[in-house]
C-alpha cells in the first residue's frame, strides 16, 4: 500500500497520495480522521507542548481533546476549516498558541488565551473575537499578527450593547496586508504596534483607550478613522494616508508629532483634546510642523477660526525655534507678533496698545 508523500508513513486516503491527516478535505465528516488525530496525539511524549505540523482540519471538527490537554500548542503549515462549538472547549489549561503558515478557510474564532501569535498565515474568511465560555475576564494578554494576509474583515469591534469592552495589554500587528475592512474599537489597549502593514479598505481605530501606540511606516489606501481615541503615548511616524483621515474628538495626551506623516489627502482634526479635556496648546504640539499640517487641513476646510488657532501654535513653536543671538531680528518680530496680538488671537490686544500709546504721547506732549 502507498505511503503518505508527507509523513511517510501513514498509508494514503481514498486514492489521494496522503493520508488522512494530511489530505485535503471538503464538508463531509471525516470519523477515520478523529481516531487518526487522537492516536497521533497520544503518540506525543511532551505532556505539556503539542506540535502539529501539515495537519488538515476537516470542517466541524470538536478541537477539545486539542486545546484542553496541553500548555502550549504549535500548529506549523496546518489548514483549518470552520470550528465546531457544539461541544464547549475548556481553555483552562493552554497557556500560548501559535501558528505559522497556516491557512484559515472559514469564519475563525480567536480565543482570549494568555498568547496568540499567527505567523505567515492566511486568513480567506473574517477572523472575530471569541470569549470561551469558561472565561472570567474580557482581557486579551497578547495578540500578535507578523506577515500575515487578510481576505476578508478584521473585526475587534465590541461597539455591541450586549458586550463590555475588551482589555487587551499587547497587541502587536506587523508586515500584514488587509484586503478588507479593519475594525478594532471599543478596547482598552494597554501597548499596541502596528508597523508595516498596508489596509486596503476602511481602517477604524474608534473609541479606544491606547496607552502606548507605535503607528510605524503603514501605508493606508482609504478611509481611516481615529474618532473618540485617547492616546497616551504616542508615534507616528512613516504613515501614509491616501484618502481622508478622521481624529474628530480625539485625545492626546501625549505631544502630537505628525511631521513624518504623509497626508495625500484631507485629514480633519476638528475637536482634538489635552489630558485636560481642553483644546490643544502649544505643550501639547511636538513641533511648527505638526501645528502647520493640522493649520493647512483646516485651511482646505475653509474652518479659517480652527485654522487660525493652529497658525497661532505654529508662530509660537517657529518662536521657541529662533535665538536671540543668531535670528535677532526674526526673533524680535516673532516676539512684538506675540506681546501685540497674541499671534493674531486677541483682539483686544492691539486695541489696549494702541489706546496706551496715544495716551502715552499726549501725555509727553
Amino acid at each position: 500500500m502507498s505511503k503518505c508523500s508527507v509523513c511517510e508513513e501513514k498509508s494514503t486516503y481514498n486514492g489521494t497520495d496522503k493520508c488522512i491527516l494530511h489530505c485535503e478535505k471538503d464538508d463531509l465528516e471525516y470519523p477515520e480522521f478523529d481516531k487518526a488525530i487522537v492516536k497521533y496525539i497520544e503518540n506525543n511524549n511532551n505532556k505539556n507542548k503539542l506540535k502539529l505540523r501539515n495537519i488538515v482540519f476537516p470542517s466541524n471538527h470538536n478541537y477539545n481533546h486539542i486545546f484542553s490537554l496541553y500548555t502550549e500548542i504549535h500548529f506549523q503549515s496546518c489548514v483549518f476549516n470552520s470550528l465546531d462549538f457544539e461541544n464547549k472547549i475548556d481553555f483552562k489549561k493552554i497557556k500560548a498558541i501559535q501558528y505559522y503558515d497556516c491557512t484559515f478557510n472559514e469564519n475563525w474564532k480567536h480565543f482570549n488565551i494568555n498568547s496568540i501569535t499567527y505567523s505567515h498565515c492566511t486568513f480567506n474568511k473574517q477572523i472575530y473575537l471569541h470569549f470561551s465560555y469558561n472565561s472570567e475576564n474580557t482581557n486579551l494578554y497578547l495578540l500578535h499578527f507578523s506577515d500575515c494576509i487578510f481576505k476578508e474583515k478584521f473585526d475587534l469591534d465590541f461597539s455591541s450593547a450586549n458586550m463590555v469592552r475588551c482589555l487587551i495589554d499587547n497587541i502587536n500587528i506587523q508586515n500584514t496586508i488587509f484586503m478588507q475592512d479593519v475594525k478594532i474599537s471599543y478596547c482598552d489597549i494597554d501597548f499596541f504596534i502596528f508597523a508595516n502593514n498596508t489596509t486596503e479598505k476602511i481602517t477604524e481605530f474608534e473609541n479606544d483607550t491606547i496607552s502606548t501606540l507605535h503607528s510605524i511606516y503603514n501605508k493606508f489606501k482609504y478611509l481611516v478613522s481615529w474618532n473618540n481615541t485617547i492616546f497616551n503615548e504616542i508615534e507616528f511616524k512613516g504613515d501614509i494616508y491616501e484618502e481622508l483621515v478622521l481624529f474628530k474628538n480625539t485625545t492626546f495626551k501625549w505631544k502630537l508629532k505628525l511631521d513624518d506623516t504623509i497626508f495625500k489627502a484631507e485629514a480633519n482634526f476638528f475637536n482634538l483634546k489635552n489630558e485636560a479635556g481642553k483644546k490643544l496648546e502649544v505643550k501639547n504640539i511636538a513641533n511648527r510642523e505638526t501645528a502647520r499640517i493640522i493649520k493647512h487641513s483646516f485651511e482646505k476646510q475653509d474652518n479659517i477660526i480652527e485654522a487660525n488657532k493652529f497658525y497661532a501654535l505654529e508662530m509660537k513653536k517657529q518662536e521657541k525655534e529662533l535665538s536671540w543671538t543668531k535670528n535677532f531680528a526674526d526673533k524680535l518680530i516673532f516676539t512684538f507678533h506675540q506681546i501685540s496680538s497674541n499671534h493674531s488671537q486677541n483682539w483686544l490686544l492691539p486695541i489696549l496698545w494702541i489706546f496706551s500709546v496715544s495716551f502715552f504721547y499726549i501725555g509727553y506732549i
